[in-house]
């Protein structure tokens, strides 16, 4: 079960108005938080407390497929955004994961919105977030 909605409201308002683009949350506790964009932030979330993600609330400016796919490998409690992907929403919820957002779009586009999201493409096309994990580990954070 997740949080409260007015708490999810409040969560949501605290990553705006300290111009965040993701904090994770456990037990009241921020775990960690960013202002860096795109999915590098959650990515090293998990990467340095990945046990420690299980069961806490994942607070993301944008989540797409990339970023439900470390979502679900962190076996987060709920993600609460003001954006969310249809395919996102679709993940989280297959695996068990309650998601409030405020907006739901169909896809996560480029910066210029000419095409998918790289990270997107490349989330759609493995179809698996170990493999989707194991990819970006090897081809773009390797020395993260």
């Amino acid at each position: 079960m997740g949080i409260a909605m007015n708490d999810e409201k409040k969560l949501l308002f605290k990553l705006k108005t300290e111009r965040l683009s993701l904090y994770v949350m456990k037990e009241g506790k921020v775990l960690f938080k960013s202002r860096e964009h795109r999915i590098k932030p959650l990515y090293l979330c998990l990467r340095q407390h990945g046990e420690e993600m299980r069961e806490a609330v994942v607070v993301d400016k944008l989540v797409g497929a990339a970023a439900a796919y470390l979502c679900i490998l962190g076996k987060v409690k709920q993600v609460i955004t003001p954006v969310i992907s249809q395919a996102a929403v679709s993940a989280l919820e297959g695996a068990g994961i309650p998601v409030y957002a405020e907006k739901t779009i169909d896809n996560v586009m480029n910066q210029d919105k000419t095409a998918l999201c790289p990270m997107e493409k490349l989330a759609s096309e493995l179809q698996s977030p170990k493999a989707f994990y194991d990819h970006i580990s090897e081809h773009l954070f390797q020395n993260e």
